[in-house]
């Protein structure tokens, strides 16, 4: 395992100076707040398991949710989360991109005191035989008030001799969404992708409140109403049926 040389200087200091919780490996001290941890596994290996401990570096007590996001999953694997216990159900790629670690519409929490390492979390991933590679963010955010993030990494899970990510999830999709933060409604361009892609937008706990699909080859732009969305911060995913292009944060703020 190491952690990916592309990831700025800059993302890594901002990320540390606003993470209430530090992400380490087990017994280490390196943080790994803001980083892309890559892990080097094999197609036949049934379970890759990553585990990382999480420590309340603040002063206040928090009640702590995991959200796990697909940025670039491939097609016909399989990932599972633990955190407080290990849900009994895997997740098959790109069936449920956004993710509040849970069972059905139980959503699991840690109660993280102040100085306290919770180290409950655990990451499977299973390749099922497949080559190929895999990329996923981890937000640890507050129960109380899910926009805030506590802290977040991302995995890449690599079992390809050719598997090129890097902070973006396409780093060649041309694609704007603006404005934002959106008041009334936001335009969504994708300037590239020329084929049928959705766009599905979820609030933090992962629920979808809305979707669409698009030809982009007969308009590759979208007036996304946000008029009756609440304010706060939301998830916006465009997928092309195979693989999610794109996740971004979207504010609204009327």
């Amino acid at each position: 395992m190491k952690t990916l040389l592309s990831i700025s200087a800059a993302l890594l200091i901002a990320s540390l100076s606003q993470a209430q919780l530090t992400i380490t490996y087990p017994n280490q001290s390196e943080a790994l707040n803001g980083t892309s941890i890559e892990v080097a596994t094999q197609a036949s290996i049934p379970d890759q398991e990553l585990i990382v401990w999480v420590t309340n570096d603040s002063e206040t007590i928090y009640n702590v949710k995991c959200r796990r996001t697909e940025l670039d999953v491939l097609p016909g694997t399989e990932n599972n989360v633990c955190w407080l216990i290990c849900p009994n159900t895997t997740q098959v790629a790109g069936e449920n991109p956004i993710w509040v670690v849970g069972f059905g519409t139980t959503e699991l929490q840690e109660t993280a005191d102040p100085g306290e390492t919770v180290q409950s979390f655990a990451f499977h991933y299973h390749p099922e035989n497949l080559i190929g590679c895999s990329n996923f963010r981890i937000e640890f955010f507050n129960a109380d008030e899910p926009s805030q993030t506590l802290g977040q990494f991302d995995i890449l899970f690599n079992h390809s001799d050719n598997c090129l990510v890097g902070l973006d999830e396409n780093q060649d999709l041309n694609f704007s969404m603006v404005p934002n933060p959106a008041d009334q409604q936001v335009a969504i361009t994708l300037e590239k992708h020329k084929g049928v892609y959705r766009v599905e937008v979820c609030d933090v706990l992962g629920q979808v409140i809305y979707k669409e699909q698009v030809n982009a080859a007969l308009n590759n732009k979208l007036i996304l109403p946000t008029g009756t969305f609440r304010n706060g911060m939301y998830f916006l995913s465009i997928t092309d049926g195979k693989k999610t292009l794109k996740t971004s944060k979207l504010l609204v703020k009327h």
